[in-house]
């Protein structure tokens, strides 16, 4: 398996690219620095780390596991949130509205994902609200910024006696509050 996984490296380094037996194509762009799966980008990369030959088995393995939750393989989900998603299993709910609000965010998924009445507690509970309004409120801490540099912070809300939560900024959530969501 090591010399199988050395040669896979070997082929990657001197071509830049990779066909895997499974049939889905794992990309190094060495010029760009970034690695590809099924198109998407899904590691900027340090040049020596992928020497390692365990590296594109493990990364393509991360991409297995996120869609096996059925969600895109993503920058965000593979590399840099990797720690949030690793250990979710398919059909097990989470303790929060986390990483699958995150997730929504990055692929430009504009929803409102249903959670749990605790789930909306414990958002609410867990750090103060820099918002409230009648049915929902903002989480005090930023999660990111987005491309206008404005903060990005977890909304949530309360419509008919279910909850949703996302991420979005304070304009947004204003004008969202006063629209309903269409509940299917």
């Amino acid at each position: 398996m090591l010399n199988k996984l050395k040669s896979v490296i070997s082929e990657i380094l001197k071509n830049r690219s990779i066909f895997f037996e499974c049939g889905y194509h794992m990309h190094i762009n060495i010029n760009e620095s970034f690695v590809t799966y099924k198109g998407r980008v899904i590691k900027h990369h340090d040049f020596n780390y992928w020497k390692e030959a365990n590296t594109m088995q493990e990364l393509y393995q991360r991409c297995l596991h996120i869609e096996s939750l059925g969600l895109k393989a993503n920058i965000h989900n593979v590399a840099r949130e990797w720690e949030d998603y690793k250990n979710l299993q398919p059909g097990i709910p989470t303790l929060t509205a986390y990483p699958w609000v995150s997730d929504d965010y990055y692929e430009s998924r504009n929803v409102w994902r249903p959670i749990s009445q605790k789930q909306y507690e414990r958002h609410l509970n867990v750090v103060p609200p820099i918002t409230m309004v009648r049915g929902g409120f903002i989480q005090g801490e930023a999660i990111t910024y987005d491309s206008k540099r404005e903060t990005i912070y977890l909304a949530c809300r309360e419509q008919s006696g279910r909850y949703y939560a996302k991420l979005t900024n304070l304009n947004n959530f204003y004008t969202e509050m006063k629209q309903k969501i269409n509940q299917q």
